[in-house]
Order: C-alpha cells, then sequence, then structure tokens
C-alpha cells in the first residue's frame, strides 16, 4: 500500500453493525479474520471481531473495510 496521503480527513463509520468505513488510512499493519491493525492519520486503529474481511481498497487512504459477523472490539488510539 501507498504511504502517500491524498488528504488528512479521517472518518470512521459503522454501518448496521457488520460495515465499518475508516478514511485516512496510512497503513494496513495486519489483519485477519479476527483482528485488523491500521494505522491512520489520526493514530493506530485496533479492530477485534469474528468472521471479518477486507471487502474494498478504494484507494490509498480510504478502505470499505470490514464485513463483521459480530465485533467485538473498537481501537482508536491516538
Amino acid at each position: 500500500m501507498n504511504d502517500k496521503i491524498v488528504n488528512n480527513n479521517h472518518e470512521v463509520k459503522m454501518i448496521d453493525r457488520c460495515i465499518l468505513n475508516i478514511t485516512g488510512i496510512k497503513k494496513i499493519i495486519n489483519f485477519d479474520n479476527k483482528e485488523f491493525i491500521i494505522e491512520s492519520v489520526m493514530g493506530p486503529i485496533h479492530i477485534k471481531g469474528e468472521n471479518m474481511e477486507l471487502l474494498n481498497i478504494l484507494n490509498a487512504s480510504v478502505v470499505n473495510v470490514f464485513s463483521i459477523s459480530t465485533l467485538v472490539e473498537l481501537l482508536l488510539l491516538s
């Protein structure tokens, strides 16, 4: 993934508790079906759940992110 950020906007939006859209992504550090670790323009994001998957990377800084059957924990760290 390209480390160049187009802008510094950052948004975390959950839809129906099963889709999580995140903008302002700098880097996806690690992901599997139970945990995602992401670096955003405002700091790290740590997501824990069950049966998660990466749905779409729209560009270098926008991720249309996760299909989540059960969200266990969402940590936005600064």
